[in-house]
Order: C-alpha cells, then sequence, then structure tokens
C-alpha cells in the first residue's frame, strides 16, 4: 500500500498541480444495537479506501477509490484537467524522503476494544436491559455499542507525510417510558478517544437515566416567557456548539452565511466568555494529531474576553479570509473531502470568582435551570437558534420547585454571548456526531454552568 500510495503522489505533483493530496484510511469497525432486550444489529468489518485531491487555480477535483491497483488509478487521474500555467510551481519534495511515526499518544485506551470477544460485548448489553428493567416499567430501551479503529496516511504538497490512529468506543443509552397517554425519553451517550471501559460508564450512568425518567413523569407544562435560564454544566456544551460554533466556521464566514462574518476583532460576548476549540484533548472524543489535511491539531481562541479573535479553518477557506489554517479541516471518511469543522469546542470555566450554579439558583426569584439539552435549530445568517429543554426545572423564590415538559428556549447568539452574566468553575462535556454538508464526523462540547440574563422559555400552557 504505500508504494501506491508514493506511486499516485509522485504521478499527480509531476503534473504541477498547487496542491495534491493523498488521504489513505484503514478503519475496522463494531457495533451492536440492543433493543428491548434483542440484539437488532451486530456489524463489524473493514472500511479501506484512498481519497485523492488536486487544485488547479481556484478549481479542486477529488476522487475517491476502494481500488487498489496502480494502473487503474492512473488511469482514473489521467481523467483530471491538466495544471493551468499559473499553477506550475514544480514538483514539491516528494514525502519519500521520510517516513512518519504513527502518531497516537490522544488515545486514552484502558481496555482495546478488540480485546473482548463479541459475546461478552452481547452479554453486557442484555444484562444491562434487564437492570433497566428491574429499576422501572419501560415502553422501549435502545442500547448501542459502537468502536472503530481508524488509521490514517495523508501525503500532502503543502503538509508533508503524516500519519496517525485514533480508537473511538461509544455507548448510548435512549429509554423510553409512558404514563397515560405521554411518552418521555432519557437519553446519554459515553465515549471518546478510548476503550471498551466506557460501557461500565453506561452502566453506572443506570440510575441517573431512570431518575431522569421519574422526574419527566411528574414534570409541569408552563406558558412561553422571558426568564432567566441557567445551563447547568450537565447539559455539555450544546448550545455553545450549535448557536455559537458553526457560525465560526470558515467557509460559513467566507460565504456571507454566517451572523459573525464581519465581527472579527470587535465585542460579540460578555467580558467573562471565552471560548476555544482545541483538538489536543487527550481522550475526547473531537480530537486528534493532525486534520484531514494534515495540518497540526492546535488550540483556537475563538473569543477571548468577549472578543471575536479568530475562525476555524481548513487550508483553503484560511487563504480566502486571509488567515492560516487552524486545523479544522476535517472529513467522515477518505469518501468525503475535507471542509471546516470543529473538534472539542469549549466555553471556558470562569475562574476568578464567577460564581456558582448554586448561587445562581439561590439568588433568582423566577427563572429557569436547565440540565440537559435537546436537539434544536440554527440559522447562522441571523444567530436565531431555538432547543428543546429535555430536562428542566422551575426556579421561584431560589428554590427548585418542579419539572418542567415540552419546553423549548430560544434567541439569538449575539443576544445570549451578551447576556451571560455568571460562568462558574464547573465543567461539564458532551459528545455525539456532528452533521454538516452530508457529513458527519466526532466531536465534543462542554461548558460550566452559567448564568443568563434572559431567553423565551416556554411549553404549552396558555399565558393567563
Amino acid at each position: 500500500m504505500k508504494n501506491l500510495l508514493f506511486d499516485l503522489y509522485d504521478f499527480l505533483i509531476n503534473r504541477n498541480y498547487s496542491l495534491v493530496e493523498i488521504f489513505y484510511e484503514k478503519t475496522n469497525r463494531e457495533e451492536l444495537l440492543l433493543e428491548n432486550g434483542h440484539i437488532e444489529k451486530s456489524s463489524g468489518g473493514l472500511m479501506e479506501g484512498i481519497g485523492i485531491r488536486v487544485q488547479t487555480g481556484d478549481d479542486f477535483f477529488y476522487f475517491s477509490t476502494t481500488d487498489f491497483d496502480k494502473d487503474q488509478n492512473i488511469r482514473s487521474l489521467r481523467q483530471i484537467p491538466p495544471a493551468r500555467e499559473k499553477d506550475n510551481y514544480g514538483p514539491a519534495q516528494s514525502p519519500r524522503t521520510f517516513t512518519p511515526k504513527i502518531e497516537d499518544r490522544l488515545n486514552s485506551v484502558k481496555i482495546p476494544p478488540a480485546s473482548v470477544t463479541m459475546d461478552e460485548k452481547v452479554a453486557r448489553l442484555v444484562q444491562l436491559d434487564a437492570r433497566l428493567r428491574k429499576m422501572k416499567k419501560l415502553t422501549q430501551a435502545t442500547l448501542r455499542y459502537m468502536s472503530s479503529d481508524r488509521e490514517i496516511t495523508i501525503l500532502s504538497s503543502k503538509t508533508g507525510h503524516k500519519k496517525q490512529r485514533l480508537i473511538y468506543t461509544t455507548a448510548v443509552s435512549n429509554l423510553i417510558s409512558q404514563k397515560n397517554t405521554e411518552l418521555f425519553s432519557a437519553y446519554e451517550a459515553y465515549g471518546g478517544l478510548r476503550g471498551y471501559e466506557v460501557m461500565s460508564e453506561m452502566e453506572q450512568g443506570a440510575d441517573l437515566l431512570i431518575n431522569r425518567l421519574k422526574t419527566a413523569e411528574r414534570a409541569k407544562d408552563i406558558a412561553p416567557e422571558n426568564l432567566p435560564v441557567i445551563i447547568s454544566a450537565s447539559a455539555g456544551g450544546t448550545l455553545i456548539h450549535e448557536a455559537v460554533g458553526h457560525s465560526l466556521e470558515a467557509d460559513l464566514v467566507f460565504k456571507g452565511i454566517s451572523s459573525l462574518a464581519d465581527k472579527k476583532g470587535t465585542k460579540i460576548a460578555a467580558d467573562i466568555v471565552n471560548i476555544v476549540d482545541d483538538a489536543t484533548i487527550n481522550g475526547a472524543r473531537g480530537s486528534y494529531h493532525f486534520d484531514d489535511e494534515g495540518t497540526p491539531a492546535q488550540r483556537t481562541d475563538l473569543i477571548k474576553n468577549g472578543v471575536l479573535t479568530g475562525f476555524m479553518s481548513d487550508i483553503h477557506y484560511a487563504e480566502k479570509i486571509n488567515a492560516k489554517s487552524s486545523g479544522n479541516g476535517r472529513r467522515e471518511s477518505f469518501a468525503h473531502k475535507p471542509i471546516p469543522r470543529m473538534s472539542n469546542t469549549l466555553l471556558l470555566p470562569n475562574k476568578t470568582g464567577g460564581g456558582k450554579e448554586e448561587d445562581f439558583i439561590k439568588d433568582m426569584k423566577r427563572g429557569i435551570l436547565v440540565k440537559k439539552v435537546g436537539g434544536g435549530q440554527v440559522d447562522t445568517a441571523t444567530g436565531n437558534f431555538i432547543f428543546e429543554i429535555s430536562e428542566g426545572y422551575y426556579v421561584n423564590s431560589g428554590k427548585v420547585e418542579f419539572p418542567i415538559k415540552h419546553a423549548i428556549m430560544s434567541g439569538n447568539s449575539f443576544d445570549t454571548l451578551m447576556n451571560i452574566i455568571g460562568i462558574d468553575s464547573n465543567f461539564g462535556f458532551g459528545i455525539g456526531t456532528c452533521g454538516k454538508d452530508g457529513q458527519g464526523v466526532p466531536v465534543t462540547d462542554a461548558q460550566p454552568s452559567i448564568l443568563i440574563k434572559s431567553l423565551l422559555v416556554g411549553g404549552n400552557k396558555q399565558q393567563k
């Protein structure tokens, strides 16, 4: 395989394109899906392929294949238009000149997933399902286990020759109960660049999920109203990821469909707000040693002391906005081209005494405490957002009175960032797969508990 990659690279580099990039991926995957005590899906296997990208002028050509025949690939590559005269930079130094060591230091694996048999994994899911059903009557229980061992090699005329290995393990619980005719759900995901030990975390979280269901069943409707809102660290950084993060991706900025496109260097948030994207966190689901273009992973300041300081970019869009790549060029697989994406996007804790969640509650006359955020929508052009509150509570006179149901919170990214008036020193992480342009990539988001001056919050109850 090594010789094939070099041969394809040399063929293209001698055609004088301004960018030549070979992306090779070899991924072993495994997935188990248990629904209502029965295994509905058991799959695994090897995914292996090559993605090839060249640039001439402003035009990119992308080709992917699972065929490793050299002659066939050369014939296919000959169909790419020749380089334009202005692209004639001459052959770059061949990556053949050195062989990099594969990078894997960010993997925080205690139990390699491959060391546990499929039968053991199935038995453990079945046992957890039985335990959950003893704790509470469930309408549906879905337990999912996924792992992937991803090896990547990049040959690039701009970033050189690099290799990395990323081991992902994810465990997901989704429970549904019914009271009268109403359905209630509780969801949690565990994992990252970690090993089979995440199964223990899912088992340890069983009590939390069951209690969340019981809480939801006694929840009350509230009427829509503008209220102060506490978003707990337990909610993860979903709001920051969706309402702010996507607006800071360089492709949306360049295309003018981000509400923050012309705001760099200006104050867009409260002084206590600091947001970064950091792909270097050990064990985090959104981490990597280098992005899918070969740019080293890094920590990028996005908002510093309330001022917009940077964007997340790949090589192409960094050039378009007169910046350097932040190492955020990511792709779902070899079959996809890289685009600017988040990695681990974090609203940083306040280390200088910005308040505590319990104090936010104690000082609140009337408001909402959000413990878990569900799905939502964001318009990156305007900054307007709406999110489901999957676990929330009504606060009155400094006390948590009752859980709320069918509630949403909505607002504007600009207003919300400016209206953050308290940030705790705690920290809570959430994981997921972020979708954009038909591609999904693993991400982490995180935040401390925060106090927002006002958001429109409400449910189905009618105003008096």
